[in-house]
């Protein structure tokens, strides 16, 4: 079974396409369409924006991950903004560099945005946000923030959330390469690892 070091272990932020593209100013419903729907990408017909995405990051070294769809509304401009918090397993594409860390007077850390032609090509904005973790409570500290986050995915005026999802029943959370773990390969995994409860417990599920 392959295993995942936490220097393996990325964070990327992804967002639309700026105020010049004309999603940044579409409905809720039209940026969740732009962001998972089918879109034309050069040189390969019908792949979706994000899994567009999912084959260069994986072209590029990464072995798979989580994408967490996140939206907030600006009540100033009243436009809706969907992004996409993603954790990555494996190698860092060299067509996504790592962003700049800046440190405050109080010695606190912010990433800077970073940018990438190689987005904009997939649909997405130029900018991002990419972070290494360096120890394993990275790595939890990421997981527990975006898993937090998913829960609270949707932020807006409460009539329209509602008929929206009402309409669409989105998918917020949505894992590729291997993530993707089919119900046996877990069991292959816990069994690998001595976990014969936890193993037992999932062919009781799959062959219920």
């Amino acid at each position: 079974m392959l295993e995942i070091q936490s220097e393996d272990v990325y964070a990327l932020t992804v967002t639309l396409p700026g105020y010049w593209h004309g999603i940044r100013k579409s409905s809720i419903w039209a940026q969740y369409a732009y962001t998972t729907g089918r879109n034309a990408l050069s040189g390969r017909g019908g792949l979706w924006p994000m899994r567009g995405l999912n084959v260069r990051l994986q072209e590029g070294g990464v072995l798979g991950g989580w994408h967490f769809i996140e939206c907030t509304y600006n009540s100033t401009t009243h436009c809706w903004n969907m992004h996409v918090h993603s954790i990555l397993l494996g190698d860092r594409p060299d067509w996504l560099p790592l962003s700049e860390i800046s440190v405050n007077e109080d010695f606190q850390k912010s990433l800077n945005s970073s940018k990438s032609l190689e987005l904009r090509k997939l649909g997405y904005g130029e900018r991002y946000t990419l972070d290494r973790c360096q120890d394993t409570g990275e790595v939890v500290g990421y997981c527990v923030a975006l898993a937090y986050s998913s829960k609270q995915a949707l932020k807006g005026p409460a009539n329209r959330l509602q008929a929206f999802l009402r309409s669409v029943k989105p998918r917020m959370v949505r894992p590729f390469g291997i993530a993707r773990m089919s119900m046996q390969d877990r069991i292959n995994w816990h069994l690998e690892q001595d976990n014969g409860d936890i193993a037992d417990m999932l062919l009781s599920k799959a062959q219920s």
